[in-house]
């Protein structure tokens, strides 16, 4: 199946208030962070903090994007720690699974489910619920950042069914109720962004596996998907509500097309007559009769200006009834519920108080958060009674004339039912409303008189941080978004206090002392075990880091040290502090560890600053010399030497993740190697070993130690997942995980007395005389010594880690490869490995590619990547001037790999009696600026590529078709250039390969489509050339207008299916303006190829 992408980046808000500029302007996948952070701090000038109105979400957002934006504020692409993933697995792990050699086997520990002495406990965030149309047993929940779970018995237990994939965010669910096993998945985190959006995905076997819908995005566009439903009478037509647009497919998601533009939040059908569907984006209301052509509705309904956001519903019991609950623009709050009463035509306002956009059961209170927590159900059975969800859930059994608080977010709720805070879905099945909040599943089936929780067994905890005990492995505690700290002790969690969770800490002496946090510092102690916590910080009078850093002395358990802008110190386990440390503001205090061999020496960084005391805060000094201006991350230290440490890095600097020091930071080593470059978020140290670290990155877990050479992958049955701190239980020699949407999970450590077992692979085993092959060494637990062995070759042995090979004769070659480390040796030997053979004859003439069958490497087309690093991929958002939705393209923005050459390599083609000939190709390209440039080059081989010509040689600015861009540049339709490069001199040749290499610069990204070949100066696709040449309607029916056609002799059509298959040959009339009849057609994606004796056009349509 093609790429499922994911990364986890923070809570980016897919809505926004007109007042709130900062939340619009973070829609924008080029906005600037140090600019939308200015904006939320100009908004909330003069203004105190109050819960449900925002702030808290930002400073989510906040934290977890500022470590990871580049040196200008840039925000990173959402795809890159997966495509980074990928390569470092591809590269170093491809045949981990199958030797099964490594010792990690995570499993979870939890929570899922909880106990309570805290104030809003829950679980996790859920996005959306939907129920089996067939079998009410069956319910399925998407999570923001946790995946798609399935429960076969009411909610009792639970099943996670995309920890494979990399996107973990669903914000819809729609079930096929004609085949409960076709089951559709909206991507991505459509109220928070914790994810974006990879398209709409489709399993046909219940949700064991999954596969990609014609509607397939890449996370690099920054997308986010909100609801999508599915026709109860007709199950091949969905419609998506998106960031962009709304979607609809005819044909069970094979095809889908974008009838309406705009940021779509809810979608619903007339229950009664699936044809007429209602839509509103944040500000507008539409009506459709006909599901294809949508009406803006406004008689009624207030200006746009006031809209914050909009929820709609409908139901059974009068489909002339259809709901809209909006929010103020100006901050958030309740504006009105209006009503329809024919069938969403016009509406009066039937109430616009109390506040039930509040955090108040009164709803006396103002403002809300409405742009991140909206629903509204209306129950199937009576019109007049409905459901709103904002903080909390409030009820009407009038049509919304007035409400009254239904659940109260704090526990314990008194007369009230328990809702964890922020509703993101109400929706009925039946008769009964299930509630999707920030805490988990809840249902009622007795109209909201009581509520049950369904969130046990669901894994999908947010957790910043963790905290154990050094003697019970049964005992930790973990703090996590939006679900304050939890505590796992004897078998069983209990929510232990508020807020967002941070920190944890169990006194390593006394498990009786227990330490938590929420935001900004707030610590909490219990004297019992985890019976009862209070704060400890009210004589400290600074604001900590979002995830505020406090550690326990190593050697002494009743002091701890805690970082803020300065460093305090408690000697009494938080009964009073001192202050150690004078420092200006240069930033809150981000990391810190104490020497466990030395009390006196303590490690503290801001996010770009560390320091160090080695007399206990009596004196700090600045240790960055040697370190990288880039984001710190974590410290750890040795715990017998306080002067050997590491410290991470998060961020997207190519190289730049872990560096040690031996002298206590008076120098530093760079120790990344070949780790993936995604952000690393914590590093810890395993003692006695010979150093060997664990890191935690934005995807999973890797491993090293000086007996190996590279980094390992340490994350077997570990869901791809952000992990965000690490921690060591040594009694029973595990390691503890805290992921952000998958809970606690635990492994054994790394088996250090493990031996090396030798791998290798080669992309060049069929190769021509004189070309050379690039071999990979891919030996798990690779130490510093191995050996090759090329007989027949040159060189005939190597020491090189990935060596170079020439081939000079056919023939057919043994590699053979020797590695030790110091736990002993291995090795293997590949017979009859490399095939050298003269080139063959190639295909005749034409070559006409426009790469729309969804793949970088159509039949025979090959990409050449000797570095495995950044390469050639298919886009299939956008190609050439507009006219279709793929091309292929390598980004050389995101990473510095200046100098490494990628090929796209074409099929072998005979220019056997080709007299005249033209390479044809679309090229669009954006200078970055300065010495940042790339180059594109265009080469024939004859020999497979044992010598090259050049053809065609572009760089910088000459290679430009749009004006400087430092950002990652996509293309607009008229930024676009074709490029004809004669091919009179290949006359006679019979085996010619044609080379386009990028070589990086550390630029921007190169696009490139409608390469082509013809023969007698038929130069191919080019929508330049024929640009007014156009179809309609488009998806078709039995008719396919097409106009701006040459009047020309020489015209002809063809139209071929998907896989290339010429389906009918329709005659050219001589007019500019021509029907087809494509009524003998079947349903699905079909190109028009018109064919002049200059040029030709590719369109591609769709038949309904």
């Amino acid at each position: 199946m093609h790429k499922l992408t994911l990364i986890i980046i923070g809570v980016l808000f897919a809505s926004y208030a007109h007042s709130q500029e900062y939340v619009r302007m973070m829609q924008s996948k080029t906005a600037n962070f140090y600019e939308i952070q200015e904006a939320f701090n100009k908004y909330w000038e003069n203004k105190s903090y109050e819960r449900g109105k925002g702030w808290k979400q930002f400073k989510r957002w906040e934290y977890l994007m500022e470590s990871r934006v580049d040196e200008n504020g840039n925000l990173p692409d959402p795809s890159l720690a997966w495509d980074e993933y990928l390569k470092f697995h591809q590269k170093y792990n491809a045949t981990t699974a199958k030797l099964g050699s490594k010792s990690s086997n995570w499993t979870p520990l939890g929570p899922q489910s909880w106990n309570s002495i805290g104030w809003n406990p829950g679980i996790g965030r859920i996005n959306v619920v939907a129920v089996d149309p067939n079998n009410s047993s069956i319910i399925f929940v998407g999570a923001p950042a946790g995946g798609c779970w399935k429960s076969t018995n009411g909610g009792n237990s639970w099943t996670p069914l995309t920890d494979t994939l990399a996107t973990l965010g669903v914000s819809g669910i729609a079930i096929n109720p004609q085949n409960s096993n076709e089951i559709y998945l909206a991507t991505g985190d459509g109220d928070g962004s914790d994810t974006y959006s990879i398209g709409v995905i489709k399993s046909l076997d219940g949700g064991n596996t999954w596969q990609p819908t014609g509607l397939n995005w890449s996370t690099s566009q920054s997308r986010v998907m909100n609801k999508i439903i599915i026709n109860p009478n007709n199950p091949a037509v969905l419609y998506v509500a998106t960031s962009n647009g709304l979607w609809k497919t005819s044909d069970s998601g094979t095809s889908w097309t974008n009838v309406r533009s705009g940021v779509f939040r809810d979608v619903e059908f007339n229950p009664l007559n699936p044809t007429t569907v209602f839509a509103c984006t944040n500000t507008n209301f539409f009506k459709s009769v006909d599901g294809i052509n949508f009406t803006m509705i406004t008689n009624g309904l207030p200006s746009i200006s006031q809209i914050g956001r909009m929820s709609i519903a409908v139901t059974a019991d009068d489909t002339n009834y259809v709901y809209a609950l909006t929010t103020n623009s100006s901050d958030n709050g309740f504006l009105g519920l209006y009503r329809s009463t024919n069938g969403g035509s016009t509406f009066t306002l039937r109430a616009n108080s109390p506040n039930i956009m509040g955090w108040n059961t009164s709803g006396t209170d103002s403002g809300g958060q409405g742009w991140y927590d909206l629903a509204l159900a209306v129950s199937p059975n009576n019109k007049n009674e409905l459901f709103t969800g904002g903080v909390n859930v409030w009820k009407s059994t009038n049509g919304g004339s007035s409400f009254t608080a239904n659940t109260r977010w704090n526990w314990p709720t008194g007369s009230y039912g328990y809702v964890h805070a922020d509703i993101h879905t109400l929706d009925y099945f039946g008769n009964t409303l299930f509630c999707g909040s920030d805490g988990g599943i809840f249902k009622t089936s007795n109209a909201g008189n009581s509520w049950t929780d369904l969130t046990a067994g669901l894994e999908v905890t947010q957790f910043y941080r963790l905290g154990m005990s050094a003697t019970n492995a049964g005992t930790i505690i973990g703090g996590a978004q939006d679900n304050g700290c939890s505590l796992l002790k004897s078998g069983s969690w209990t929510h232990v206090t508020g807020g967002d969770g941070m920190e944890c800490i169990v006194d390593y002496s006394d498990n009786n002392f227990i330490y938590s946090t929420s935001q900004n510092g707030n610590i909490y102690r219990s004297s019992n075990g985890g019976a009862s916590f209070s704060g400890i910080t009210g004589s400290i009078s600074e604001n900590g880091a979002w995830v505020t850093p406090y550690v326990i002395d190593p050697n002494t358990p009743t002091t701890l040290y805690a970082g803020y802008t300065n460093v305090f110190k408690t000697t009494n386990r938080g009964t009073s502090w001192l202050q150690i440390s004078n420092f200006s503001a240069t930033g809150t205090i981000r990391s810190m560890a104490v020497a466990p061999s030395n009390s006196d020496v303590i490690y503290i960084a801001t996010l770009t600053q560390i320091r160090k005391t080695t007399n206990g805060g009596g004196s700090w000094t600045v240790i960055n010399n040697g370190l990288p201006n880039l984001n710190i991350s974590y410290i750890t230290v040795h715990n017998q030497n306080p002067n050997i440490l590491w410290v991470s890095f998060s961020g997207f600097s190519n190289g730049n993740k872990a560096f040690k020091s031996i002298d206590g930071g008076a120098s530093w080593t760079n120790v990344s190697g070949n780790l993936p470059n995604m952000p690393v978020n914590c590093v810890v140290y395993e003692y006695g070993t010979n150093n060997g670290i664990y890191v935690g990155t934005d995807m999973g877990v890797y491993y090293k130690n000086d007996d190996l050479l590279n980094w390992e992958a340490f994350m077997d049955n570990l869901p791809n997942v952000q992990v965000n701190e690490l921690e060591i239980f040594y009694p029973t020699g595990k390691i503890r995980a805290a992921t952000y949407g998958r809970g606690i999970w635990e492994s054994n450590l790394f088996q250090a007395n493990t031996p090396p077992v030798a791998q290798f692979m080669s992309p060049d085993t069929a190769i021509c005389p004189g070309v050379c092959a690039q071999f990979t060494n891919q030996t798990i637990n690779l130490g510093q010594q191995w050996t090759w062995y090329f007989p027949g070759g040159t060189p005939s042995t190597s020491t090189d880690l990935n060596p170079i090979v020439c081939y000079p004769t056919n023939g057919t070659y043994d590699v053979s490869l020797v590695v030790s480390n110091v736990n002993g040796t291995d090795s293997l030997y590949k017979n009859a490995y490399v095939v050298v053979q003269s080139p063959t004859a190639g295909i005749g003439l034409p070559l006409t590619e426009g790469f729309e069958n969804g793949t970088v490497s159509p039949s025979g087309w090959r990409v050449i990547n000797t570095d495995n690093a950044e390469t050639w991929e298919h886009n299939n958002t956008l190609g050439a001037y507009g006219t279709s939705t793929s091309c292929v393209f390598i980004d050389n923005r995101s990473n510095d790999y200046t100098g490494q050459l990628d090929w796209l390599v074409s099929p072998r083609y005979d220019f056997t009696g080709v007299s005249t000939s033209s390479l044809s190709f679309d090229v669009a390209y954006a200078f970055f600026g300065g010495t940042r440039y790339d180059t594109l080059s265009v080469y024939y081989t004859n020999d497979c590529g044992a010598t090259k010509q050049l053809l065609w040689k572009k760089t910088g600015n000459d290679l430009a078709t749009a004006p400087n861009y430092p950002l990652f540049f996509v293309p607009t339709a008229s930024q676009w250039r074709n490029e004809v490069i004669d091919l009179s001199s290949l006359n006679g040749l019979t085996s010619v390969d044609f080379i386009f290499e990028n070589a990086a610069g550390f630029g921007n990204t190169v696009y490139l489509d409608n390469i082509n070949i013809i023969d007698s100066a038929f130069v191919g696709v080019s929508e330049l050339d024929m640009n007014n040449i156009t179809i309609y309607p488009n998806p078709a029916n039995n008719i396919l207008t097409v106009v701006g056609l040459l009047t020309d002799n020489n015209v002809s059509m063809l139209i071929t299916d998907l896989t290339g298959k010429e389906v009918l040959y329709p005659k050219f009339n001589r007019n500019s303006q021509q029907q087809i009849n494509i009524s003998s057609l079947a349903k699905g994606i079909y190109f028009l190829q018109i064919n002049t004796t200059k040029t030709n056009k590719i369109i591609k349509f769709i038949k309904e």
